[in-house]
């Protein structure tokens, strides 16, 4: 799926360093939601909720028409091993997922109007710890050839 405004299909990642929801990271702090204490007392826009909100803010077609939505790390144990699980690394550290409970804060997201994200599960619903067996090569990841 695109993330772009001229609709390049090969234009489908916002890379870690984009920094375009400046607006929506500023909007997520002011919350004062108690997830921020867990993440340095506020999230940057290199974060995963700041950039989601920005893309449903200004590409709402391409944000509904994305199924999942991931980091690298996540993606490629999904194309690995055809299982849609998430690092807690990564849930804690950029998603806001509070761990030592093992939950969302879905006011959160129900604040943010991100609610969707859990509820379809457009971030994953299966989180495991780092280094967790993910499952089994697939045979279409194991015959895959990459330059």
């Amino acid at each position: 799926m695109t993330v772009s405004p001229t609709e390049r299909d090969d234009q489908n990642i916002i890379m870690w360093m984009d920094h375009r929801a400046l607006t929506e990271a500023a909007e997520i702090n002011a919350t004062n939601s108690e997830v921020l204490k867990f993440v340095g007392g506020e999230v940057s826009p290199e974060m995963g909720l700041p950039k989601l909100k920005w893309l449903k803010r200004h590409l709402p077609k391409h944000y509904e028409r994305t199924a999942r939505f991931f980091d690298l790390s996540d993606y490629l144990v999904y194309r690995s091993s055809g299982k849609d699980l998430r690092s807690t690394c990564t849930r804690v550290c950029k998603w806001t997922y509070l761990a030592h409970d093992q939950r969302w804060d879905t006011s959160l997201f129900q604040q943010l109007d991100l609610e969707d994200l859990i509820v379809d599960e457009k971030i994953g619903q299966t989180i495991i710890d780092p280094g967790s067996p993910a499952g089994q090569l697939t045979d279409e990841a194991a015959k895959a050839q990459y330059i």
